[in-house]
């Protein structure tokens, strides 16, 4: 039996932007954090599938517990806010812990 291995992203740079997405089953929730540690507030917004593959960009997956437990950590309570999500996983980016 071949095993698949994910590569793990590397550490984020201080040149980075990082952009995430918390992709719910009718809303998405989105967060940007620039280089400097200036971040925007969580936003809603919908997009298609056709607009996304425009976009040069390369998605990276969390794991879900990865997110729930740094969630715990940081202070945020443990229930579902989808609002508050795409900080959460932007900081499981920065830290390195998402796989292409």
């Amino acid at each position: 039996m071949k095993r698949n291995k994910t590569k793990k992203l590397g550490k984020v740079n201080g040149n980075t932007l990082t952009a995430a997405i918390d992709i719910g089953k009718k809303v998405n929730y989105g967060y940007f954090r620039a280089p400097d540690g200036q971040d925007i507030k969580p936003f809603a917004f919908c997009i298609l599938r056709a607009g996304f593959e425009k976009k040069k960009v390369t998605p990276f997956q969390t794991n879900p517990m990865h997110t729930k437990r740094l969630k715990e950590l940081t202070g945020n309570s443990p229930n579902k806010t989808d609002e508050n999500d795409p900080k959460v996983v932007a900081d499981v980016i920065v830290l390195g812990h998402a796989w292409t």
